[in-house]
This record gives C-alpha cells, structure tokens and sequence, in this order.
C-alpha cells in the first residue's frame, strides 16, 4: 500500500497497531484485511479499514490537519 499524507509529509504510519515509518511510504502487506493508522504529531490519527487483495496495488491519500 502506497500511503501519502497531505499537505504534510513525515507523518507516523501504522498498520495493524505495528509502526512502519513515516510518510511518504510504500508497505508490502499480504493480502486481507488491514487497519491502516496516520498520525501526525500528537492529534488523533486518522483510521482507514484496507482490504488488500493480492497482486493488486493500493494507495491511500489523506488529508490531515495543518500543525
């Protein structure tokens, strides 16, 4: 999953609880189902339900509040 959040990058990105880095990212996950998690500084992420299908890309734009 590709993931890229607006207007500001270098936001935290966790999927299924586990932290992955901070965006822009691009994670491979198996298929199935996902809880995709971005947070930026300490405001409350914003919680996207993925459903991964196998050999299929997915990318995810979010729009977060300015700092």
């Amino acid at each position: 999953v590709q993931t890229c959040a607006l207007p500001i990058s270098n936001a935290r990105v966790s999927v299924d609880g586990k932290e992955h880095g901070a965006t822009p990212i691009t994670l491979r996950l198996p298929a199935g189902a996902h809880v995709l998690e971005v947070r930026l500084g300490n405001a409350e992420p914003r919680v996207i339900p993925l459903m991964i299908k196998a050999g299929v890309q997915t990318a995810q734009y979010i729009e977060l509040p300015e700092r």
